[in-house]
């Protein structure tokens, strides 16, 4: 890449998405939910699944997460299981299910990010200041893609968490979050060669192998001018599906696009919403630990 087209990417002006059909999406508040009521032919092929697969005793009563892996394959169930086989490999190889006692790793100040909320459909807000992510800064500072990975890990593992709780609180299953994508900074786009590539593709290839329809909608705000060339680089690591989940705002149109997704008051005042972020250390206070994750969907 050559040092003009990094300084673009950087450059704190904004991208206008209306000027640039970056890609398509709808922005109907019930944009791609997993299906809870199924066909004849899609409960046949839960049955099946649950006799192939190598189901865990806890997964084997998660109906939900069985048909999260089913939906993600399109229903054809030797696909899914070969994805759900490999998901379980993982989690033990990984020792995924201790992830949330450990905490998250990275300094805050290095990650920002808050688990805000819930939307007008009941999922899970989590923000994140991506364009803030300096892996080169990190990677100095001692921290590996795996520790960065790792802590992808905690964030998902978190947000399912949150997911479970709202589900239990609504009575009705909620299985997937909403995200939104502060690029304001641009800066994890500043080394789109190098510890950028290898960190985006980890992330990718996690969200989508492991934590499959889980993300529900992606709003992305405050693009840097170069946000179409970063987008170019970045959609190769997202399946079709995935990409048709994203929205692109600029920051005239935030509140906007948020509001018809999310309440005022869980909107950052930044964006036009209720929420006082500062006064509340949204992005700069601890996460709440798992046992009081709850705490995170402020219920009315």
């Amino acid at each position: 890449m050559s040092k003009e087209s990094e300084e673009d990417i950087a450059h704190t002006g904004e991208y206008d998405p209306e000027k640039d059909n970056v890609h398509t999406t709808s922005t109907s508040t019930t944009d791609n939910a997993t299906p809870t009521v199924l066909t004849e032919e899609q409960t046949a092929a839960l049955h099946e699944f649950k006799a192939k697969a190598n189901l865990s005793a806890k997964d084997r009563e998660d109906t939900a997460l069985c048909r999260r892996f089913l939906v993600a394959r399109q229903f054809n169930v030797d696909k899914a299981v070969e994805m759900y086989n490999g998901y379980r490999q993982w989690r033990e190889q990984n020792n995924v299910d201790s992830v949330l006692q450990e905490g998250f790793k990275i300094p805050k100040d290095m990650w920002l990010h808050s688990f805000h909320g819930r939307d007008k459909l009941g999922r899970p807000i989590f923000i994140e200041k991506t364009g803030q992510i300096d892996v080169k800064h990190m990677k100095s500072k001692g921290y590996t893609i795996d520790d960065l990975v790792r802590a992808h890990i905690n964030q998902q593992e978190y947000m399912a968490l949150l997911a479970a709780e709202a589900s239990k609180h609504d009575g009705k299953d909620i299985e997937q979050t909403l995200f939104i994508c502060d690029l304001q900074g641009g800066g994890v786009f500043r080394h789109l060669n190098g510890q950028a590539q290898e960190f985006f593709s980890a992330l990718a290839k996690l969200a989508q192998n492991y934590y499959p329809e889980r993300l529900g909608k992606m709003i992305v705000v405050n693009c840097p001018r170069g946000f179409p060339m970063a987008w170019a680089f970045i959609k190769p690591f997202l399946d079709v599906k995935t990409q048709n989940k994203i929205s692109v705002a600029n920051s005239s149109a935030s509140f906007k696009t948020l509001s018809e997704f999310i309440d005022p008051d869980y909107i950052p005042k930044i964006w036009g919403g209720n929420c006082d972020c500062e006064k509340l250390k949204c992005f700069t206070g601890p996460n709440p630990p798992p046992e009081s994750a709850a705490s995170c969907l402020r219920y009315h």
